[in-house]
């Protein structure tokens, strides 16, 4: 589950908190991993309520918004490996152009991408969150972060994906790793 960790403050010239995934033995909801989805300033939510894929939004948990943001010297976006750069995510309080998201479906095909485009997304099926302003799916890694929580698993944005290689009028694109697999799990709302 993704969670944030508010008392892990990010190094950011903004006020910002550590995203974590939480491991399988310690996958209790909790107020921390339960995330809204809020439509961005500007959009009307949808007449049905349902959230639909390639639709703009934004995720919040505890009054903090999911963020991603494109490489710079000023932020936390780091390389682990030579060649390999991951964009840092974070929770941040206020909505902005690096807090929007939107769902693809996993196969990577032209054909499947144009025809889930506006469907309901469908709840507790792996799916890849992407960023609207960079283009790249948020990332799990098996590398924990130590916490109070007892150690958790590392969260950026990163398209964890084989290279294309294609031939002229064909697109030979494979899945998205396993690290980019979402799913959302609904619960009960208390009226």
């Amino acid at each position: 589950m993704l969670a944030v960790d508010s008392a892990a403050r990010v190094e950011l010239p903004n006020e910002a908190y550590a995203v974590t995934r939480t491991s399988a033995e310690r996958g209790v909801a909790c107020t921390r991993s339960a995330w809204t989805i809020t439509c961005p300033a500007g959009i009307e939510p949808p007449a049905d309520g349902l959230l639909r894929i390639g639709v703009p939004f934004c995720l919040c948990s505890t009054g903090l918004y999911l963020q991603s943001a494109r490489y710079t010297l000023h932020n936390q976006n780091f390389a682990k490996a030579p060649g390999v750069r991951k964009q840092g995510s974070c929770a941040v309080p206020s909505m902005s152009a690096d807090t929007l998201w939107t769902v693809r479906v996993l196969d990577p095909t032209d054909l499947a991408q144009m025809e889930s485009d506006g469907a309901p997304v469908p709840a507790n099926t792996f799916i890849s969150l992407v960023h609207v302003n960079t283009q790249i799916a948020l990332f799990t890694e098996a590398a924990t972060l130590p916490n109070k929580y007892g150690g958790e698993h590392l969260v950026s944005a990163f398209s964890d994906g084989t290279l294309n290689k294609g031939e002229f009028g064909k697109r030979n694109g494979k899945m998205l790793g396993a690290g980019n697999h979402w799913a959302f799990t609904t619960a009960a709302a208390d009226a």
